[in-house]
């Protein structure tokens, strides 16, 4: 599967960091069936046909979005990485790092658990994307993926990430579409504008499609392209974030003659960074 170079703004609208890095979006939300998969493949190619170098890294062990991109060629790459464990954090922040060399844009489509690849993406990414539905489950859900949310920004106080809380698979409802937003205001974070039920997605995945090949210029492909455009908004305000320089640092760290920190001795392992941020005592399971 290869980027494509479709009709959009010009790729320089989105700030590049000078190494050369990439902008990493998380898509995460802490219950199941909310949508990631299909959201993370449908804006990774409504980017991709923007004019972006996309990939997609597919953090679920269902692979959902990897069978996705396996059934047809589509205008954003996709890679199945699933991280499990503390231990094998390393190499897998490598391996995600080393694609930002390559890639404008990597969409890392996260599990409906805290894993360790949550918290990994939450303490790199530039936008964190968290699809949810009208029921209170879905949103206790997004309640808690908030509070991890919190603790990566504690973390990246001077690049925190921005949020962008997307209602998703919306239907008719009987107080109204309003309501529901309303509710989603509440959280204090940024709120997408809604996308609403379509079985094109299903369809498109039958296919191997994305939305905007599979059905071009319909409501839902439309609903998809408003969104990638507010997160080239949001990806163009800010840098792309490294990892985080004071997880990497001891106590006691010096300064450079440019000002920079140094660590005195070696810097901690980011497995058991990510154990202390976001570890429970059960493997996968919300402490919050």
């Amino acid at each position: 599967m290869r980027t494509t170079t479709g009709t959009g703004p010009d790729p320089a609208s989105v700030r590049e960091a000078p190494s050369g890095r990439g902008h990493l979006i998380a898509v995460a939300n802490l219950k199941g069936g909310t949508g990631k998969s299909t959201l993370a493949i449908n804006v990774a190619c409504a980017l991709a046909e923007r004019g972006r170098r996309v990939i997609v890294v597919d953090n679920d062990p269902q692979g959902t979005a990897t069978a996705w991109a396996a059934r047809a060629s589509l205008p954003a790459a996709c890679v199945h990485r699933p991280l499990q464990s503390f231990a094998q954090a390393e190499p897998w922040i490598n391996a995600v790092q080393s694609l930002r060399t390559e890639y404008d844009l990597v969409i890392v489509d996260l599990p409906a658990s805290v894993a360790p690849a949550l918290g990994a993406a939450l303490l790199m990414a530039t936008v964190i994307l968290i699809p949810t539905s009208p029921s209170e489950i879905d949103l206790e859900a997004t309640r808690r993926v908030l509070r991890h949310v919190c603790r990566a920004r504690e973390e990246r106080r001077k690049q925190p990430p921005a949020v962008l809380v997307v209602p998703n698979r919306v239907v008719p409802m009987e107080r109204g579409i309003a309501d529901f937003v309303q509710r989603l205001a509440r959280l204090g974070e940024q709120v997408a504008p809604p996308l609403r039920q379509s079985v094109g997605f299903d369809l498109a995945f039958e296919q191997g499609q994305w939305i905007g090949s599979f059905r071009p210029n319909s409501a839902a492909h439309n609903e998809i392209l408003t969104l990638a455009e507010l997160v080239e908004h949001r990806l163009a305000a800010l840098p792309p974030s490294p990892w985080p320089a004071g997880s990497g640092l001891r106590r006691g760290s010096a300064e450079n003659g440019d000002g920079a920190a140094e660590p005195t001795a070696a810097p901690p392992r980011r497995g058991g960074i990510l154990r202390r941020l976001f570890g429970s005592s059960r493997r996968g399971v919300d402490a919050s």
